[in-house]
C-alpha cells in the first residue's frame, strides 16, 4: 500500500515538474513575442528583408499578404509564370495589416495581391466575449480597407476566405469557443460583397473544410494551420483562378 502511494506521489511530482517546465516555456515564448511586437508593432523588418532583392520585370508580380497562413503559403515550381513575394507575418492581425498597407507600394507595384487574414483577430473572442461583434466589425472594416487600397494601386486583388480550424486541442479548450467558428462564417459570408471587376473572392474555406466545418484531416498541420497537401490543393484552384483573371 505504501509503495503504491509513494509511486503515485512520484508520478504526480514528475507530471507537476514537466507541466511547470512547459508553462515556463510558453510564458517565456509569449513574453518574448509581446516585447518584439512592442519594438516593431507592424513587423516592418519583414518588408525590408523580403524586398531588398531586385524585382524582375519579366514576369507578373504576385504578392501574398496576411498572417501565418499567408506566410506559410508555398510557391510550387509548376506555377512559374509569376514572380512571387510573400509578406505574410506570423501572428499578424487585420489591424496591423491595415496599418502596413501603404508601405508595400513604396517598394513594388504588384499585378496581383492575395490576402489571407482574420484568424488572429477572431481567436481573441473567447477571452473577451463581450467584444465579439466589435472584433468582427473591426476585422471586416480592416479587410475592406486593405482591399480598397490594393485595388487603388491598380492590382487585381484576390481576397481569401478565412481558413477553417481543426480539432480544438486540450490546452486550448479553456480559451476557445464556438463563437470563433461563427465569426469566421460571418466574415466569410461578408467577403463576397467585396467582389468587383478587380476584386475576386477565393473561397479557400470551402476547399479545406469538411462537412462539420473543420479542416479536413488530410490537410491539417495543427489546429490553426494547414499542411503541404492543403496548400497544394488550394494552389491548384488558385492557378485556375489566375488563368481566368488574366484572360
Amino acid at each position: 500500500m505504501k509503495k503504491g502511494m509513494i509511486l503515485f506521489l512520484l508520478i504526480c511530482l514528475l507530471v507537476s515538474i514537466l507541466l511547470n517546465f512547459f508553462l515556463t516555456y510558453k510564458i517565456r515564448e509569449f513574453y518574448l513575442r509581446l516585447n518584439k511586437m512592442r519594438l516593431d508593432p507592424l513587423e516592418l523588418h519583414s518588408i525590408n528583408s523580403k524586398l531588398n532583392d531586385s524585382i524582375s520585370s519579366e514576369k507578373d508580380l504576385l504578392l501574398f499578404i496576411g498572417d501565418s497562413r499567408a506566410a506559410d503559403w508555398p510557391v510550387l515550381s509548376k506555377y512559374s509564370k509569376y514572380e512571387y513575394i510573400n509578406l505574410g507575418v506570423n501572428g499578424l492581425t487585420s489591424s496591423q495589416l491595415n496599418l502596413r498597407k501603404e508601405l508595400t507600394s513604396r517598394f513594388c507595384i504588384p499585378e496581383y495581391i492575395i490576402i489571407q487574414i482574420g484568424i488572429n483577430d477572431l481567436k481573441v473572442i473567447p477571452l473577451v466575449p463581450g467584444q465579439k461583434e466589435e472584433i468582427i466589425t473591426n476585422c471586416i472594416q480592416n479587410i475592406q480597407s486593405v482591399t480598397n487600397y490594393s485595388k487603388g494601386m491598380g492590382a487585381k486583388v484576390i481576397v481569401c476566405t478565412i481558413f477553417p480550424t481543426g480539432e480544438v486541442p486540450f490546452f486550448r479548450k479553456l480559451v476557445w469557443s464556438r463563437d470563433v467558428t461563427q465569426a469566421i462564417n460571418k466574415i466569410n459570408s461578408f467577403l463576397f460583397n467585396l467582389e468587383s471587376e478587380s476584386v475576386f473572392i477565393f473561397d479557400t474555406y470551402s476547399i479545406l473544410s469538411d462537412d462539420s466545418g473543420k479542416t479536413k484531416k488530410e490537410f491539417r498541420k495543427d489546429f490553426l494551420h494547414i499542411n503541404s497537401a492543403g496548400y497544394e490543393r488550394i494552389n491548384e484552384e488558385l492557378n485556375k483562378l489566375l488563368k481566368e483573371i488574366s484572360n
